[in-house]
């Protein structure tokens, strides 16, 4: 089962830096998931939310800030990076990037072909036209995330879904095997508790997500004592 780091170690660092980032490779994942907005010229950068005034010393929308602005603010000691500056300075085996809006898809992919890395990438988000917009730009793995059942598993059929992200609490061992019987790769978020995560490795699922990559370490330590 792979751990990614779920906007990189994100618990114990600033989250969506490079930081974060190479903290959770540090820790043991094999993946990291991002998530990618699209600065007023252009540019896209990692950052969650819509505007930088959660996780920065600044204010305003990020559709609304130049590049310049944005590298401006301090992000806890770290700058928000560019996608091509995660891509370029993290190795992963694998990189969840999360669209948070529409519109700049083929773009998202051109950046990840100028790296050679679209093989270990999948695209995922809420938004079915955007992940529609991904595999019509040349992007070869998609994933469907969502947060209530019944499971879209017809919509991601017949979008050539890849993988399946649901929060991990719409699962149980028959949501899951309806999961893998229709061959989606499944990735639960956002597990950060071990009673949790001992349930995934129970239900069989492929990875999961989670701010605390030395969880996978603490369930080593329990498994060994039963």
């Amino acid at each position: 089962m792979i751990c990614i780091g779920h906007r990189g170690a994100s618990a114990y660092e600033p989250e969506n830096t490079i930081r974060a980032f190479k903290r959770a490779i540090e820790m043991g994942c094999k993946g990291i998931e991002m998530d990618l907005r699209r600065t007023k010229d252009g540019k896209i950068i990692v950052i969650h939310d819509e505007t930088v005034d959660r996780t920065t010393n600044g204010k305003g929308k990020v559709s609304e800030m130049t590049i310049d602005e944005i590298k401006k603010l301090d992000s806890h000691g770290e700058k928000i990076p560019l996608l091509s500056e995660v891509l370029g300075e993290v190795k992963a085996d694998l990189y969840l990037l999360e669209i948070k809006e529409s519109g700049y898809e083929e773009q998202i992919v051109s950046e990840v072909k100028s790296f050679n890395l679209l093989d270990s990438v999948i695209f995922i988000s809420f938004n079915y036209d955007s992940l529609k917009k991904i595999k019509e730009s040349g992007g070869k793995r998609i994933g469907l995330i969502y947060s209530s059942l019944p499971s879209p598993i017809k919509i991601a059929k017949s979008m050539g879904a890849y993988a399946m992200l649901p929060k991990y609490n719409l699962l149980n061992r028959t949501e899951v095997h309806e999961l893998k019987r229709n061959k989606f790769f499944l990735i639960p978020w956002v597990v950060n508790d071990v009673s949790i995560l001992e349930k995934m490795v129970y239900y069989g699922v492929d990875a999961i997500a989670t701010d605390k990559p030395d969880i996978m370490k603490q369930l080593k330590i329990i498994l060994s004592k039963k």
